[in-house]
């Protein structure tokens, strides 16, 4: 039975996190082509060196780093049909009191306005039939209070 990922374009942000790098593997192994996109240069070396994976360090937290993206993705494969917006950031683990300002902006620039950035660009160049897939937490249901802006940025 031929896979129905079989030559369609899959893009993962967060794509040589743990999950993203074995999702980048599983699609490879079911006839995809993969954009793996990931602010870790030295992670992406480690996925597959093959011309259906291609590798883009960026930042989902800057919206030119997405376009670029977006735009390499597009020279490459000539569409996207599937988007893993897989790329977070958990943050600190401390009191509400104490939490810096810094890593909270930092938590809401990747998990909230980079997811959206990321969709939205991509969103562009997706003809119908596409599926975009969001990856979330149960940290939005329970956590520890003590995640702060993680679960802010789950809550919905």
């Amino acid at each position: 039975m031929e896979s129905q990922f079989k030559d369609k374009v899959v893009v993962i942000t967060g794509g040589a996190g743990y999950f993203g790098s074995c999702a980048v593997k599983r699609f490879l192994g079911l006839g995809a082509k993969v954009a793996a996109f990931d602010l870790s240069e030295d992670a992406l070396a480690s996925l597959p060196a093959t011309s259906d994976c291609l590798k883009i360090s960026g930042n989902v937290a800057d919206l030119s780093s997405v376009n670029d993206a977006v735009a390499r993705i597009m020279s490459a494969f000539g569409r996207i049909d599937y988007l893993w917006n897989n790329a977070g950031y958990q943050g600190s683990i401390c009191p509400t009191l104490t939490y810096s300002i810094d890593d909270f902006s930092r938590v809401m620039n990747i998990n909230v306005t980079g997811m959206f950035s990321v969709l939205q660009a991509c969103g562009k160049v997706m003809q119908p039939g596409s599926a975009i897939v969001n990856t979330a937490s149960v940290a939005g249901i329970k956590c520890t209070p003590a995640m702060v802006a993680y679960r802010l940025g789950l809550c919905k």
